[in-house]
């Protein structure tokens, strides 16, 4: 669907809401909840998520352990 499209059948959506919440009694509308990032998971959790299952990942740290001994540099 053409995005201008969607954005007009949206509009229309919300005047015939609208409408009904004018005219008729009893008439409710919840606002329904968004849908967040991936998995309906916030960016912060997302992040979290994939931090803790990568295979360098250090509970106890809540990082990965870094370090350059290990790697031949000098200094």
């Amino acid at each position: 669907m053409p995005y201008l499209v969607r954005i007009e059948m949206e509009r229309s959506r919300r005047r015939i809401r609208d409408y009904l919440l004018n005219v008729m009694t009893g008439y409710e509308f919840e606002q329904p909840k968004p849908v967040l990032g991936f998995m309906r998971a916030t960016a912060l959790e997302y992040a979290a998520h994939c931090r803790r299952t990568t295979g360098h990942y250090v509970a106890a740290l809540d990082r990965a352990n870094i370090s350059n001994k290990d790697q031949g540099f000098c200094c």
